[in-house]
């Protein structure tokens, strides 16, 4: 028996060193090899222009690959549980955003954000208020006086079950009127139909407007930030105009609920040093991401403020 005993820990011991060579087994070996970056949406959308950009800079941070990995369908749910039901290594990461949010909210979700270890933030991209660049309507008084007059008519595009139909829904409530609010669909249909002339205005990011907006086709009267854009200065935000509504796509990186820490620090510190990078801020910048980098508890701390909002907005529209 003494013999047996002598055997099997000698043989635990072995295992034991075998073990701590054993590559990934901590933060200094991680990462070993390619990380996969789920981005949820298809290629050559805003949120995928954005995360290639930044992934080039990340993999000089962690010196090793990141893959994407373009997903599609339900509005970003599809992509998202791929990444959450991935082994959770810290070999598998994806988006955090408000559409996480706004996906949980309308029940197109099979996850809640308790199934998620959140990394880190990257910033937001804000949302806008436009019309047609040779609209009458100048800024959101000119909107609401027009509402006024004639309630439930005046026109604003989203598409049901997005992040721009929340954010619609806080425009009226904002600007304490009653607008007509139309199921245009996508981005490009939005525009279509405010450019067709058939609805007044549409919510969407700053980042799919701005070559419209410079060419007056479409005019950008309002936008949900916190303060003035340095690259639309001359745009007042919507709070600056009586409608206190700040609005925008949240961007981060989360993955798998398990993660083991030390591997989410080493990613979180990667991400700070690549946004630190000079080069890599010009970049995401010109893509309108205002950058506001947050890690452990305070990105956690932004995805609670960000899951209250978009879920007391979706009790109000009936979700």
């Amino acid at each position: 028996m003494k013999k047996i005993t002598v055997s099997i820990i000698a043989a635990i011991s072995v295992l034991a060193l075998v073990a701590s060579f054993a590559p990934g087994v901590t933060a200094a070996d991680y990462p070993a090899k390619p990380i996969r970056l789920i981005i949820p949406f298809p290629p050559g959308g805003s949120t995928d222009a954005l995360y290639r950009v930044f992934a080039l800079y990340l993999e000089k941070e962690l010196n090793q690959k990141i893959v994407i990995i373009n997903s599609k369908g339900g509005g970003g749910a599809v992509g998202m549980l791929q990444t959450i039901k991935a082994k959770p290594d810290g070999y598998t990461l994806g988006i955090y955003m408000t559409n996480t949010e706004v996906v949980q909210a309308v029940k197109m979700a099979k996850f809640t954000n308790a199934d998620m270890t959140p990394v880190a933030l990257l910033g937001d991209l804000y949302l806008t208020v436009t019309v047609l660049g040779s609209s009458p309507i100048k800024n959101l008084k000119d909107y609401a006086d027009a509402a006024l007059k004639n309630p439930g008519n005046v026109g604003l595009a989203m598409g049901h079950g997005s992040l721009a139909q929340f954010v619609a829904a806080m425009v009226e409530e904002g600007l304490g009127v009653d607008l007509k609010l139309v199921n245009a669909g996508s981005g490009a249909q939005k525009k279509a139909a405010v450019l067709g002339g058939h609805v007044d205005a549409l919510i969407d990011p700053t980042s799919s407007l701005m070559s419209m907006h410079k060419a007056n086709q479409l005019r950008i009267i309002a936008v949900m930030s916190p303060e003035r854009l340095e690259f639309l200065p001359d745009v007042p935000t919507a709070k600056e105009q009586g409608c206190n509504v700040i609005a925008s796509q949240t961007y981060g990186v989360m993955g798998p609920k398990g993660i083991p820490q030390d591997r989410v620090d080493k990613v979180a510190a990667a991400i700070k040093r690549a946004l630190d990078n000079p080069e890599c801020r010009e970049k995401v910048k010109n893509l309108n991401l205002i950058i506001d980098y947050k890690a452990g508890d305070d990105f956690k701390k932004h995805i609670q403020t960000v899951h209250d909002q978009i879920f007391d907005v979706a009790k109000k529209l009936g979700y």
